[in-house]
């Protein structure tokens, strides 16, 4: 690009010796906008540089008798060259400078959503493969936006089935439980190892160690429920006290024989 501009200079410092005028200079705006657009931004300078020799020559050449004459004839068009050029070079500069902050905010940018989007996945993972069923529900209408396969599988439902409708609507809960649980929620903000019975799909009766905590999904107000099956806890301790009761009974028994 400045072998061209420069090219370009010498022709029209040939035409303006062939046609003299009165503002010939002008033209040597020219190459320096070339290279401007064009060429890098230190080259810029060049291209006035030579623009400004070819005036001189000119001025040289030409007819300029007085001291008046040369300073307005070759002075003038020195110093708007240089001007033009220092003004063009500093606008490639500083939008060399605003690209290379972009693509410093583009890269910080890119490398933050791809921590966030591995930071999504690894929760996602641990939700999807959590053995104790999850479910998050939105506040407002106790609708289900998302449920692990464990949860699904403790209310025998699909998710079809379960998302984007509440317990209430399910039968999973009665309405009055629902509500003694929202305000048990809402008093501390989070519910911790609470028992709980549950009917699931299939009409059994399940035994559940329940967690409740407040959080934000987009700003949006949610639950994040956590529930762990505890029936088969339940029915180990029955048979416990069960035993507990036989040993005692059997212990009495022999003690009054004795």
């Amino acid at each position: 690009v400045l072998i061209l501009a420069c090219l370009l200079a010498a022709l029209l410092f040939l035409f303006s010796i062939a046609s003299p005028g009165p503002h010939f200079w002008a033209l040597f705006l020219i190459p320096i906008l070339v290279v401007f657009l064009w060429g890098r931004p230190r080259d810029v300078y060049l291209a006035a540089a030579l623009g400004c020799a070819f005036v001189a020559a000119g001025c040289w050449f030409g007819d300029i008798r007085t001291p008046v004459a040369l300073l307005i004839d070759c002075g003038l068009p020195l110093l708007v060259l240089s001007a033009a050029a220092w003004q063009l070079a500093g606008f490639r500069q500083q939008g060399a400078q605003m690209s290379r902050h972009t693509q410093e905010l583009q890269a910080g940018f890119n490398a933050r959503t791809a921590e966030l989007q591995a930071s999504e996945e690894k929760l996602a993972k641990i939700f999807r493969a959590n053995p104790g069923g999850i479910a998050i529900l939105r506040q407002a209408d106790g609708h289900v936006l998302e449920a692990n396969d464990a949860l699904l599988a403790v209310l025998c439902l699909t998710r079809d089935q379960l998302v984007g409708r509440s317990p209430d609507d399910l039968g999973v809960i009665t309405p009055v439980g629902s509500a003694a649980l929202r305000a048990t929620v809402e008093g501390p903000g989070f519910v911790h190892g609470m028992d709980v019975q549950i009917t699931n799909a299939a009409g059994d009766v399940v035994d559940l160690l329940l967690s409740v905590e407040q959080l934000d999904i987009g700003g949006e107000p949610c639950y994040l429920v956590l529930v762990l099956d505890i029936g088969e806890r339940k029915q180990t301790e029955y048979h416990m006290r069960v035993l507990l009761l036989e040993l005692a009974h059997r212990s009495k028994n022999l003690l009054a024989v004795i």
